[in-house]
């Protein structure tokens, strides 16, 4: 079993610990990926791939438009990657709720529960 560590604290520590990391699996947060990027310590990113609403994109997305396209936009490939230094892994989720469709009603909550592993497909 990988060393995993899964933290609730404060800024600062959260800062450290992504700083520090080996192996950094991020969600759809531009925090933890740009603070990945920017450690000399990192040697491999987990990113998440989702299909993402053009409503969510839109709304969220001008903020830092390259990163959501080319980091969690499931439409490129990853190979503007190669000159990094760090081994980038994306994962692509498929069949699961778009990004911004997210209402927590009882069809979504089963998904998420019995989401199919064939359904994660790392590239």
């Amino acid at each position: 079993m990988p060393d995993l560590k899964i933290q609730t604290s404060n800024l600062l520590d959260y800062i450290s610990t992504i700083m520090s990391a080996r192996n950094l699996i991020v969600g759809q947060s531009s925090f933890s990926l740009c603070l990945g990027l920017a450690s000399d310590k990192i040697k491999r990113i987990f990113i998440p791939q989702f299909d993402i609403t053009n409503w969510f994109f839109h709304s969220r997305g001008y903020i830092a438009p390259n990163i959501y396209r080319y980091f969690f936009d499931p439409r490129f490939s990853g190979s503007h990657f190669q000159d990094l230094d760090i081994e980038v892994y994306l994962i692509k989720i498929a069949n699961y709720v778009p990004i911004g469709d997210w209402r927590n009603n009882e069809q979504q909550k089963t998904l998420m529960i019995e989401h199919l592993r064939e359904d994660i497909i790392f590239m």
